[in-house]
């Protein structure tokens, strides 16, 4: 069985450490990985994969690197109001500040999120 990734129990000391290249070719095979089990009709395999890509380190620094550093917004805040500027900061947003459990959603199909005002609006609800 081929191994995507393996850490070994070893933590990411410093953002400038991170091999961009292995991480982005680890994503890249991944994806590439679920679009065959796709269109060979294989649901449980794609489902298993996409679990994998989202729990792997490699597409967690990718996602970050990708927003706060490629993207054209990467100075405006997100949802949360936190803008990651450092690598200390990326760092930490790696570490602590992604979880699927994180966000509330509300029973209307999207997400809640609680206004200044104390309304609250909702974001991707359906017609």
């Amino acid at each position: 069985m081929l191994v995507i990734e393996q850490t070994n129990g070893r933590e990411l000391k410093r953002w400038s450490n991170v091999n961009w290249t292995a991480a982005e070719a680890n994503v890249r095979h991944i994806q590439n990985r679920i679009f065959r089990a796709a269109a060979a009709g294989e649901q449980a395999k794609v489902k298993n994969l996409q679990k994998l890509l989202v729990r792997s380190m490699s597409a967690k620094l990718k996602g970050i690197r990708q927003v706060t550093q490629e993207n054209g917004g990467k100075h405006t805040s997100g949802v949360d109001g936190v803008v990651c500027n450092t690598p200390e900061s990326r760092l930490a947003l790696l570490k602590d500040g992604l979880n699927l459990r994180a966000t509330s959603q509300s029973r209307y199909g999207g997400f809640t999120s609680r206004s200044p005002a104390g309304s609250c609006a909702l974001w991707g609800s359906r017609p």
